[in-house]
């Protein structure tokens, strides 16, 4: 198949009888994965309206590999997910979610999760009528690729959102993801599902879905989220510290169930990584851990928590620098010993130095800045102000 191919398989989709389209149809599912650029080319072609038209009208077998070739495309560019969201697509996919064959709702199932990327599409979606179908989809007797893709829209669609996030919970998907949790290549979707179920609103300071930590901490979930972290690709480890991190948030039960669990442990073990996301979620995570947390906070300290932060500081990245800070803060809040471990390892010196280059994003120097205060106050006996800054929550809402 060579390039100039495209436009005209794309006529001959459109110029084909509804009912001797799916050839054609599966031909383009074909050639959108060979190469990374097809799915521009496609799209250039005008192919998306008339795949998005076969959703509607097509049989089975053109349903499958329309809504395929949508979520490869979707997958591909930002620009594309809103050409196949202006065609229409959103109702036809969540309408062979609800009653098309199996084959057909797992694709469907990976195009809308493509498709709610755009945070303007979780309340379009899911008035449409997602929940039920996409949560029938966790269940145990359907595939893994289900259970995956499911997973995947559940979490674009309840990032930040707590309307959504109740509408899912309401429907049962916490038990089923649960579920889901200890083995299968659905694991580290799962583990994201799970995170932004757990996620804080959108405004400043918002707490997490309180009643997603009760539900996940009491059926048992914190266990395979702790195996997780030690996973064997980095996305787990990442998706499975951001749910810890939005678990414990504002929450001491969740905190030293985690903390019981040797949850400290692990999390400190990110820190190293040569990834920066999963430096800055472990960082993230061990911040909710020990805030308002005086056992914690000692327990990160005697596992040798302090010199494995100190790096962070100095990251050539902005996000983990500020979940270093953010890290130190809660670990140093009115624990004088804590405070002064953190001056010995040279934690004021270096955020000062780094405060004076300002070289940094909007946020970030509040939150060293707030670290600086919090290494060197004396002890207080009142329990700490719980004052945030933008990127307190910005883990959950990447």
């Amino acid at each position: 198949m060579v390039l100039t191919d495209i436009p005209q398989i794309v006529k001959d989709l459109k110029a084909a009888p509804f009912d001797q389209r799916e050839k054609v149809a599966h031909l383009i599912d074909v050639v959108a994965s060979q190469h990374e650029k097809n799915p521009g080319h496609l799209v250039a072609a005008g192919v998306v309206k008339p795949l998005c038209e076969l959703l509607v009208h097509g049989n089975d077998g053109s349903q499958v590999h329309s809504a395929s070739t949508l979520a490869t495309i979707a997958a591909a560019n930002s620009d594309y997910q809103g050409k196949i969201i202006a065609e229409g697509a959103v109702v036809p996919l969540v309408n062979i979610l609800r009653s098309g064959s199996n084959k057909a709702q797992t694709f469907a199932a990976a195009a809308v999760a493509e498709l709610s990327e755009q945070r303007s599409q979780q309340d379009p979606i899911v008035k449409a009528g997602a929940v039920p179908p996409l949560v029938r989809l966790l269940r145990g007797d359907v595939t893994e690729d289900a259970h995956m893709h499911a997973a995947d829209a559940v979490a674009n669609l309840t990032v930040a959102n707590v309307k959504v996030q109740k509408a899912f919970y309401d429907a049962g998907a916490v038990p089923l993801l649960l579920s889901q949790l200890y083995s299968g290549k659905s694991q580290t979707s799962v583990a994201n599902a799970l995170a932004k179920l757990l996620s804080p609103g959108p405004e400043l300071g918002a707490p997490a879905n309180a009643k997603v930590q009760h539900e996940i901490a009491d059926a048992g979930g914190i266990p395979p989220l702790l195996a997780l972290l030690s996973g064997m690709t980095i996305a787990a480890t990442v998706h499975a510290a951001e749910a810890l991190s939005n678990l414990a948030r504002d929450n001491e039960h969740t905190q030293n169930i985690i903390a019981k669990a040797g949850g400290i442990g692990p999390l400190l073990a990110m820190l190293p990584s040569k990834s920066y996301e999963a430096q800055a979620q472990g960082a993230s995570a061990l911040a909710q851990l020990t805030r308002c947390n005086r056992e914690n906070q000692d327990s990160f300290a005697k596992q040798g928590g302090m010199p494995q932060v100190v790096p962070l500081l100095t990251s050539n990245e902005v996000f983990v620098q500020a979940m270093g800070a953010l890290c130190l803060t809660e670990v140093c809040k009115n624990n004088l010993e804590n405070q002064t471990m953190a001056a010995e390892f040279g934690c004021i010196n270096n955020l000062v130095e780094q405060l004076k280059n300002n070289s940094t994003a909007a946020g970030v120097d509040e939150v060293k800045a707030e670290a600086v205060g919090g290494i060197g106050c004396s002890r207080s006996s009142t329990r700490p102000t719980r004052r945030r800054s933008p990127w307190r929550a910005a883990s959950s809402r990447r």
